[in-house]
């Protein structure tokens, strides 16, 4: 087997016992055994189990479907596109709570593992992107600009997402996104203005 298969089946294995199991289940011994190799194998291919993990972060990465903006009619607003986005972005986590358990699991792991601790600002950087680029395709569509930083509007809107995962965690019947998403962005158009066409 390739080196890099032999990875790509660790780190898939690591993923699936945090996943089902939790992070401090995935020890080197039953990340090896999930993968169906012998212990030796796992350290010629990583230095360390964090190693493994680090390489879990990817793996876990949203759909980027969930931020695809469609083809808008006429009379679509901003704030539509923001609260249509964050609904299917729910919809979808709700469907594979596990994900976003083992999501959340590996945030507090890598913040409190001094060579993990970048990692969850990398990967927050991402799903900022992916926003970014969601808004931007929509403003470009709708003719208007944003009237603050385009960071600072997608950091608002993951700190929607961040809450709705945990509370979904908790409580999933408790959270109704049709009812409880649209007044959290009602207002959000202010943030928007009309491109000039001069």
């Amino acid at each position: 087997m390739r080196s890099a298969d032999r990875r790509r089946l660790l780190a898939q294995a690591t993923r699936d016992i945090i996943l089902t199991e939790g992070e401090k289940a995935a020890t080197v011994r039953a990340i090896t055994g999930r993968a169906g190799m012998p212990l030796s194998s796992f350290h010629y291919v990583y230095e360390s189990r964090e190693e493994a993990v680090r390489e879990v972060w990817p793996l876990l990465r949203a759909d980027d479907s969930f931020f695809a903006v469609p083809e808008l009619p006429e009379g679509t607003t901003m704030e539509d596109v923001i609260i249509g986005m964050v609904t299917s972005w729910f919809r979808g986590t709700a469907a594979e709570p596990l994900k976003e358990l083992g999501e959340l699991e590996l945030f507090v792991h890598s913040i409190r593992t001094e060579e993990l601790r970048a990692l969850p600002a990398e990967f927050q950087s991402t799903y900022e992107e992916l926003v970014i680029g969601a808004l931007e395709n929509a403003m470009e569509q709708l003719g208007v600009t944003a009237l603050i930083p385009m960071r600072s509007l997608a950091r608002m809107v993951l700190i929607v997402t961040d809450g709705a995962s945990k509370g979904m965690l908790v409580n999933a019947d408790a959270i109704q996104p049709d009812e409880l998403i649209p007044p959290l962005f009602s207002g959000f158009n202010r943030f928007f203005a009309a491109v000039d066409p001069a």
